[in-house]
């Protein structure tokens, strides 16, 4: 579930942490012109070379069509 950060239309968190308190952890922009994504954990630790992340699958695939 996304949730609209507060001052931007851009901005939204688009994952949250599964503990309690539950806090922001993949915030990304959704802006035409300028596109991020920030997240507080390490997908880089789970990723292998025959199994990277999703979310590196997920930009590169982003990445790719806006070519």
């Amino acid at each position: 579930q996304s949730h609209q950060t507060s001052g931007t239309d851009s901005l939204y968190i688009s994952g949250w942490s599964a503990g309690e308190p539950r806090v922001p952890e993949i915030v990304e922009s959704n802006d035409k012109d300028w596109w991020a994504i920030g997240c507080q954990f390490h997908p880089e630790y789970k990723s292998r070379n025959s199994r990277p992340h999703p979310l590196f699958v997920g930009f590169l695939k982003g990445e790719s069509a806006n070519e």
